[in-house]
């Protein structure tokens, strides 16, 4: 794993639990992007905040962006965002992939480290 996308995944697992019993729910994914040429361009020229631009289009899926980054030194970017445990993951990339502004991406669902305990116990069970 590559040093931000641990960053990012620390940082989302330390923000996890101060997060409300509304979210309980929701499944959360390390979004990693490669943003198209227009992409950049619009935000360079338009002076704005990329997470303005990708907070609505991930609203309008029923999700929600809780942080966004800019990779310095790299034409991406890395967001943390949550959608509701009951949505699709493959229907969430391809809603992604047609709003065409992302040139290359990764979804990688995290879990809060809590949850996994649980999780661990089962996989132990398992191979007992």
């Amino acid at each position: 794993m590559t040093r931000i996308k641990m960053l990012l995944t620390a940082t989302l697992l330390a923000a996890l639990p101060s997060l409300g019993a509304a979210e309980e729910k929701m499944k959360y994914f390390l979004m990693i992007a490669e943003p198209s040429g227009a992409a950049w361009k619009g935000v360079i020229e338009g002076g704005g905040d990329m997470a303005d631009t990708a907070r609505p289009q991930i609203e309008a899926m029923g999700g929600k962006l809780l942080s966004y980054y800019i990779g310095a030194g790299e034409a991406k970017n890395y967001g943390i965002v949550a959608f509701p445990d009951s949505m699709d993951t493959a229907k969430i990339i391809y809603l992604r992939a047609a709003q065409q502004l992302m040139k290359d991406f990764e979804f990688i669902e995290v879990i809060p480290s809590g949850q996994a305990v649980g999780l661990f116990e089962e996989v132990k069970a398992e191979l007992e």
